[in-house]
């Protein structure tokens, strides 16, 4: 499974594990003990999930395709979050990760992924105005 990092605007660096493999999706975070501050687990081309086999309350962050922050919520474990019109993709986050509704984040390191094109059409569009 590979890793990137997730810049949030306050300078929050989140290393996030990227959940591409049907497998890896599947798994999620169950059965793990718990999540550090600044560890996340990115499902790209998702807009739901569950907590189902979980030990401990999550915070689901769901983005859009700019990776822009539309719906943040804390839940707790056993719990369904369905699916979410306008978002892309779900980052399960500490439960006391601070990311707010609103929220760009940006995806750096060499191993970048399924966000990348939506950060540079940003970055490219803001540069037009």
């Amino acid at each position: 499974m590979r890793e990137v990092a997730a810049v949030t605007p306050r300078g929050d660096v989140l290393l996030c594990r990227v959940a591409e493999a049907g497998r890896d999706r599947r798994t999620g975070l169950r059965g793990a003990r718990g999540l550090s501050q600044y560890a996340a687990f990115l499902f790209p081309s998702a807009t739901s999930v569950h907590t189902l086999g979980m030990r401990f309350a999550i915070l689901v962050v769901r983005l859009d395709d700019a990776l822009t922050v539309v719906d943040v919520r804390r839940v707790l474990p056993r719990r369904f979050v369905p699916p979410m019109r306008g978002a892309s993709h779900v980052l399960e986050c500490n439960e006391n990760a601070d990311l707010r509704v609103g929220d760009v984040l940006r995806i750096e390191g060499p191993d970048r992924s399924a966000g990348d094109r939506a950060n540079e059409r940003e970055h490219h569009h803001r540069g037009n105005r």
